[in-house]
C-alpha cells in the first residue's frame, strides 16, 4: 500500500531535518503555509502540523491536526 507521502506532493521530503512544518488545507489539499503565517490559525481551516526532532539521521516526529471551528467537513 502507498502511503499519503509518497502520494501527496505537497509531503514530500517532510521529516528529514528538525524544526516544524505546517500545512493549511485548502480545497481538500494540503498546502505549505508560509513561515511567516505560523501561529495564526483561522477558524474557518483546518491545519496540519509537523514537529521533526533529533539528529544525524534519529528523528521522532509530533503530527497533529486542528479543525477550526468553522472549518468545511464536506467534500465535494
Amino acid at each position: 500500500m502507498a502511503t499519503a507521502k509518497a502520494l501527496e506532493p505537497a509531503f514530500q521530503g517532510v521529516g528529514s531535518k528538525p524544526g516544524l512544518e505546517i500545512w493549511r488545507i485548502e480545497n481538500f489539499q494540503p498546502v505549505p503555509l508560509p513561515k511567516s503565517d505560523y501561529g495564526r490559525f483561522y477558524s474557518g481551516d483546518s491545519y496540519v502540523v509537523l514537529q521533526t526532532n533529533g539528529r544525524g539521521g534519529t528523528y521522532g516526529y509530533d503530527m497533529h491536526f486542528w479543525l477550526g471551528k468553522d472549518t468545511s467537513n464536506v467534500y465535494h
